[in-house]
């Protein structure tokens, strides 16, 4: 079979898998403005081709540029590079270990029971008396 020449690829996460055998893909890439040299995040969406429909919501997927197959799809999902659902097994095995771990307990507050309380009644009453005589 001939190459039909270089194809480009992109890496992305799928935003939304609602329609059939299409999965629409964020693809985000750094960009450094040409005046103020900032760096810019971007972002794009594309609708990419999914024929088994594999691809799920939040899972990290390479899509390959192809043929036109409607008026804005024209990619295909070529791999499935992480799945989300790997993210989230991990995070509750790391938030299992936290809770198994005993929490240290903070010391009680001991407060001066004489030192805090006690005001000085003359200098509450000194601002007052000022506002009265004037």
């Amino acid at each position: 079979m001939m190459e039909r020449g270089r194809r480009r690829k992109l890496l992305g996460v799928v935003v939304s898998d609602r329609m059939d055998k299409t999965v629409v893909v964020e693809v985000g890439r750094t960009v450094r403005h040409p005046k103020y040299e900032k760096t810019m995040r971007l972002r794009k969406k594309y609708k990419a081709h999914d024929e088994k429909s594999e691809a799920a919501m939040g899972d990290l997927i390479e899509i390959t540029e192809a043929r036109p197959m409607s008026k804005t799809k024209c990619w295909r999902v070529s791999a499935i590079v992480r799945k989300a659902g790997a993210l989230i097994e991990i995070g509750d095995e790391l938030a299992e270990e936290e809770r198994s771990e005993p929490q240290p307990q903070p010391a009680p507050e001991t407060a001066p029971a004489a030192a805090d309380e006690s005001v000085d009644p003359k200098t509450e009453d000194s601002s007052d008396s000022s506002r009265d005589q004037t």
